[in-house]
């Protein structure tokens, strides 16, 4: 065997263990969103909990007033003289656009699948709650048949792709 075919095979053994380092390691790192994900659904539950409350408090204040509903009643302490009355009124506009906001965030980690949440978890604007969720978090392996379906054609895909590149310097460097 001369050295350059020696040289070939170990570049080929070399490139196809780290073939297959990436794949687990995308692998790993894909089974660990849906858990992600759990966490997310939990840290998040409390607080929607609790401006769901409130939420209704405003709606039975509004039902107690004659208003037809909160935005009515938000619009018209938003016109009271009084400034005390249009900050609490701008606070009441803040906490119904964050149990909206909420309400969507919820409905995603429930009801959406690998992709969606992990689109909704890793989106720069929500980094600071996806930090608080990690400072608890402890890795693991997902529960459900499609988590570990969606974790694995991930991970078969993105290995791919990271390897693509390498993978055709060799067929270049072959060719030449």
């Amino acid at each position: 065997m001369n050295s350059n075919a020696l040289t070939n095979s170990f570049i080929n053994s070399f490139v196809n263990t780290l073939d297959k380092v990436v794949f687990a390691t995308v692998l790993i790192l894909a089974f660990q969103i849906p858990i992600i994900s759990d966490h997310y659904l939990q840290y998040l539950s409390g607080y929607f909990q609790s401006t769901k409350d409130q939420v209704a408090g405003y709606q039975k204040n509004a039902l107690q007033h004659q208003y037809a509903n909160v935005d009515e009643m938000i619009a018209d302490l938003l016109q009271s003289k009084n400034p005390v009355v249009r900050s609490d009124a701008v606070q009441k506009q803040q906490t119904l656009t964050k149990y909206h906001e909420l309400t969507v965030a919820i409905e995603i980690l429930q009801t959406g699948d690998v992709f969606q949440r992990a689109w909704y978890m890793f989106n720069p604007s929500r980094w600071q709650v996806l930090k608080q969720v990690m400072a608890n978090f402890k890795p693991g392996l997902p529960l459900t048949i499609y988590d570990l379906l969606y974790a694995s054609l991930f991970a078969l895909l993105a290995s791919f792709l990271l390897m693509l590149p390498i993978k055709w310097l060799m067929i270049g460097s072959k060719a030449r």
